[in-house]
C-alpha cells in the first residue's frame, strides 16, 4: 500500500529475536512467514509465534526454504512491522 502512495522505502525491518516457542511447517522448498508478537524481555528481543490469527501481530517470521523446524531459543530473522513491540 505504501508503494502505491509513492514510498520509496516500504519494506519491513528486519530484526534477530529469540524464538519462544517451536514452529513446524507441513513442507519446505518455499520460504514462509509466520504472524507474530515481537517484545522484549530483560534487555532482548523475544518473538512469539500466532497460533490465534484473530489475535493483532507486530512481527512476522522468516521461514528459510530449506527449513521445516525452528527450535525454541534460537534466534530467528524476524520482520518488524512499524509500530509498537511489548516490553514485559
Amino acid at each position: 500500500m505504501l508503494a502505491f502512495q509513492g514510498a520509496s522505502h516500504c519494506v519491513p525491518r528486519a530484526v534477530k529475536a529469540l524464538l519462544q516457542k517451536e514452529i513446524i511447517i507441513k513442507k519446505r522448498g518455499i520460504p514462509n512467514l509466520k504472524n507474530a508478537v515481537l517484545h522484549t524481555a530483560n534487555g532482548k528481543l523475544h518473538v512469539t509465534p500466532l497460533t490465534d490469527h484473530t489475535k493483532p501481530s507486530n512481527a512476522a517470521i522468516y521461514i528459510p526454504a530449506n527449513r521445516r523446524k525452528l527450535r525454541k531459543g534460537e534466534h530467528v530473522t524476524t520482520h518488524f512491522f512499524e509500530g509498537q513491540y511489548q516490553s514485559l
